[in-house]
């Protein structure tokens, strides 16, 4: 039996096994929590990012004629905060279906505790610029609380 290494996103897995045609037009990783982040809890439950089309379109499907018009019309909003999150679509296409599933929102990651802020601290104290002592230590703190969310 062959052992799987190192599948880091659904998205990869599905390439292996699908024609890559169908797996170039799944949603790219972290974009259902960025959509989540960006359309906010009410909207997320009723339109869900399904396909990225080959001209940079993103199709959401809606639940309800109504939630499409409405979306449809906040489209550009939600085009320009995409886009700040990394994520730089074309277009929003609508269209109504049910949608898949409404995936929980993700648990809030555990806090530091003061000895991990202190060691943080220290770790940036040599750098110079105050700013970019800031975004290292964000950076470091985001991935020490992703760690300690794992287990790790």
């Amino acid at each position: 039996m062959r052992k799987i290494k190192n599948i880091n996103t659904l998205r990869d897995f599905l390439s292996g096994s699908m024609p890559g045609h169908v797996s170039a037009g799944l949603p790219k990783a972290g974009l259902l929590k960025v959509w989540r982040q960006v359309a906010g809890d009410a909207v997320a439950e009723r339109a869900f990012p399904v396909q990225l089309r080959p001209d940079g379109e993103l199709v959401v499907a809606v639940r309800g004629s109504v939630w499409r018009q409405e979306l449809t019309m906040m489209a550009p909003a939600f085009l320009e905060k995409l886009a700040q999150e990394g994520f730089p679509f074309t277009k929003l296409r609508f269209v109504k279906a049910l949608t898949p599933f409404n995936p929980p929102p993700e648990p809030p990651l555990p806090e530091l505790s003061s000895e991990e802020e202190e060691e943080l601290e220290e770790r940036v104290a040599e750098v110079s610029d105050p700013e970019l002592a800031r975004v290292i230590k964000n950076a470091m703190r985001a991935e020490l609380k992703a760690r300690k969310a794992a287990g790790k």
